[in-house]
């Protein structure tokens, strides 16, 4: 009831700023009262974003390491695909982005 008094008795034509001050006022005033929740918010605010970078270095890393992974594999496939012996299904197969070969086995230029 109290607050509800002292909100009445205020008067009203009060400029900006002092509405301002008045609001920096009563969070400040929240805050202190109830710091525990405060601490807590702010201590998950930062594992939040924490977690959030270790995240994107994380896929970064990962994406860096499967583009080594994969150039690792490619390139044996390569060399097996232009192996005499391998059969045109095999190279149509592997695609002739892979294989470096049109279907009639002709070297792309």
């Amino acid at each position: 009831m109290a607050k509800s008094m002292a909100r009445e008795k205020r008067p009203q034509d009060l400029d900006t700023e002092d509405h301002v001050t008045e609001r920096i006022l009563e969070a400040a005033t929240w805050a202190e009262t109830h710091r525990r929740a405060v601490i807590a918010g702010g201590i998950a605010l930062v594992a939040v974003v924490a977690a959030a970078f270790y995240y994107q270095d994380y896929r970064e890393k990962l994406v860096a390491r499967a583009s080594v992974r994969l150039q690792e594999i490619d390139a044996p496939i390569g060399a097996v695909a232009d192996h005499p012996r391998m059969g045109d299904e095999v190279r149509d197969e592997l695609g002739p982005e892979r294989t470096g070969r049109t279907r009639g086995g002709h070297a792309r230029e």
